[in-house]
């Protein structure tokens, strides 16, 4: 009988503690943006004209100061990289870790102005046309960038976005290198939208 009642205790027990409930509903993104920029090559051989580039990201802030983002840009122009005849010339998607370092080293606290940046790898993808490098059409990315972000109120920002890609692996024994020969240096801004 001692045991019985004490397993209807824990019974009841668990049963108290499970009957809490949360006040606070999860979202998928806190924030979805679209975004557009220039880019060049990184060692400067073709400088000029410029390649155009647009995409959309949407992200998830999981503290005040880290968050993750996921990104696809698509090049309008390509004038270094790939002799496609395509309108899309390549289509870069990334996931991206993000530190927000005015959060990071001012203290978690409303700003008119943040710094973030914003790390990660994606999948580089060019449609029809000659790689300069090879004939691979499937290519390992990386991203360094900074998140120059101006809030102008509680649900929307703007933001400036200099930064470098990476293709990792543009060689033809698609060894990952890390070098100015398979990246490019680019500026985006956008608009970002929170929920």
């Amino acid at each position: 009988m001692k045991k019985f009642i004490l397993f209807m205790m824990a019974i009841m027990f668990s049963l108290a503690i499970s009957a809490q409930t949360t006040s606070q509903q999860s979202k998928l993104f806190d924030y979805i943006g679209i975004t557009g920029g220039v880019s060049t090559n990184l060692d400067f051989t073709c400088f000029t004209p410029f390649n155009y580039s647009v995409g959309l990201r949407a992200g998830k802030e999981l503290t005040p100061v880290f968050g993750i983002q996921v990104e696809g840009i698509a090049s309008l122009t390509d004038n270094f990289m790939n002799t496609s005849k395509n309108f899309i010339k390549f289509v870069n998607t990334e996931v991206n870790g993000t530190v927000n370092l005015s959060n990071l080293l001012y203290g978690c606290s409303s700003r008119t102005f943040e710094v973030r940046s914003v790390t990660g790898l994606g999948w580089l993808v060019f449609f029809n046309g000659k790689h300069k490098y090879n004939n691979d059409t499937n290519e390992l990315s990386a991203k360094t960038a900074l998140d120059l972000t101006y809030n102008i109120n509680p649900t929307w920002r703007v933001y400036v976005q200099p930064g470098i890609y990476w293709n990792l692996t543009y060689d033809n024994d698609d060894k990952v290198r890390f070098n100015k020969h398979g990246a490019y240096l680019a500026i985006m801004a956008g608009v970002d939208y929170k929920f």
